[in-house]
């Protein structure tokens, strides 16, 4: 279970026995983690769980960065480069096959005034334009795209270089994670710390 790096919403205390004596704390986004002499228990306001320091098989902590973020990051970088670069051409061979086009229809519509016995011009022309008008506007939409990917690859870079420390607990068969955003010194001298506090294994 991933819980989310930051809230606004202060973590509800989790509610301690008599005689149980607080160890160490930690928080773990919206909730906090509390180490006492008897057991660790994660709490927040939608949640509660509480592990008894003889069940705990396994804590750890780690930190890790997500290539797989990385990578996609740099995906959405090259394909608003590739954007951006294509923008100004593309929208440049539109522009001059609209006016090619207008100035024929102009011409066509110049002589058909000039001989009125003449047959009509076929609407083909209008048909075009109409098609080309239509993918001048999309082409406007590169450069406001191009700059929405790379917002969005420049996030996921970021992201996947600051990386995270990843907290897991092993307790009763069930494998529980917790994570932070960033090299996190103090989640990671918790977890040492709950490791100290952990019974002897007979």
């Amino acid at each position: 279970m991933d819980l989310p790096f930051r809230s606004s919403r202060a973590a509800a205390y989790p509610q301690l026995d008599t005689g149980e004596k607080v160890v160490a704390e930690a928080t773990l986004g919206r909730d906090v983690a509390v180490l006492t002499n008897r057991r660790l228990v994660v709490s927040g306001r939608d949640i509660e769980q509480s592990f008894p320091l003889a069940a705990i098989g396994v804590v750890r902590a780690r930190f890790v960065r997500s290539v797989r973020a990385m990578v996609a990051g740099a995906l959405l970088l090259a394909a608003a480069l590739a954007l951006a670069t294509l923008a100004a051409p593309v929208r440049g061979a539109i522009g001059a096959q609209i006016a090619s086009l207008e100035t024929a229809h102009r011409a066509e519509q110049t002589q058909a005034q000039a001989q009125p016995e003449a047959a009509p011009a076929p609407p083909a022309t209008q048909v075009v334009l109409a098609l080309l008008r239509a993918l001048a506007a999309l082409a406007g939409l590169m450069s406001p795209a191009a700059l929405v990917l790379a917002i969005l690859g420049g996030v996921r870079l970021a992201f996947g270089l600051i990386g995270e420390t990843r907290v897991t607990v092993t307790a009763g068969g069930a494998e529980l994670g917790y994570a932070r955003l960033g090299r996190d010194a103090a989640l990671r001298e918790f977890v040492a710390e709950v490791g100290r506090n952990l019974p002897a294994p007979r």
